[in-house]
């Protein structure tokens, strides 16, 4: 596909979303389904991992410029996170394809939404944009299960600890892949999640419910001790790779370098 194709894809595909017109909107799902499969859907199989808890993975989290693109590019990490939540991380979905483009191929996407339509998840889904889906808002059984008999799209549900193991909705079982543990906002107006702040760990040595990613704090000076306490499935980090609140491509490779390390890679 030529770029000239490719960008007037994006375009199309981008005013789509943006469109208050309900006839657009409806037609997305069939316009993305199709949307250069053949670029973003490589190696489909191996979209997402088995759990292996003596080597996790590593997400880093909230992408938003091509200098992101480019750092983690060079980081290898195995996750990345493209947030569609109100967040100062934010991007659109024009954003968010034009930097997929540029991400190495090898590098699954994960969106990141707040109580999102579900319609936008699965058409972004099937057309290669996410490869997996993180919810942090109030999304139960039924909104999970209507999205999973649309597609066989991952799951990644987002969990808040504050002092202790919150309970887990046993309606989840069977529903998503993975949990993610953060720390809870600090107030009732906070964005969910990406606070940057680590909870108690010792909270969850010994889980063995679901495979989790774990966030909330995490940086190159603390992930060893993380993963020495814990089995996570991946170690998730945001701010943690962070200068200024802009990605640092120096901190991000750090951070995959003690993760990678960690496990004598």
């Amino acid at each position: 596909m030529s770029k000239g194709s490719l960008r007037n894809n994006v375009d199309k595909i981008a005013a789509g979303f943006l469109s208050t017109d309900d006839a657009a909107k409806r037609s997305n799902a069939t316009c993305l389904a199709s949307f250069d499969k053949e670029v973003w859907r490589q190696k489909d199989k191996a979209r997402c991992p088995d759990y292996f808890v003596t080597n996790p993975k590593v997400k880093i989290c909230g992408l938003s410029r091509a200098e992101d693109i480019d750092a983690v590019n060079r980081a290898m990490p195995d996750f990345i996170g493209f947030v569609f939540a109100p967040s100062r991380r934010q991007v659109n979905f024009d954003i968010a394809a034009r930097l997929k483009v540029r991400l190495n191929a090898s590098i699954k996407t994960v969106g990141v939404f707040v109580n999102g339509h579900v319609e936008t998840i699965i058409a972004m889904y099937k057309c290669g944009l996410i490869d997996m889906a993180q919810l942090h808002g109030d999304e139960d059984d039924e909104y999970i299960k209507r999205l999973k008999d649309s597609c066989s799209c991952p799951v990644i549900k987002a969990v808040s600890v504050r002092k202790s193991l919150p309970v887990i909705p046993p309606e989840y079982d069977g529903l998503i892949d993975y949990l993610l543990f953060d720390t809870i906002p600090t107030s009732s107006t906070a964005h969910r999640g990406g606070a940057g702040k680590a909870f108690d760990w010792n909270i969850l040595k010994g889980f063995t419910g679901k495979p989790y990613f774990l966030a909330g704090g995490l940086g190159a000076a603390n992930v060893s001790d993380a993963i020495t306490l814990l089995s996570p499935f991946c170690v998730d980090t945001s701010s943690g790779v962070e200068t200024d609140g802009k990605k640092d491509s120096e901190k991000i490779l750090e951070f995959v370098r003690m993760v990678r390390g960690c496990n004598g890679c």
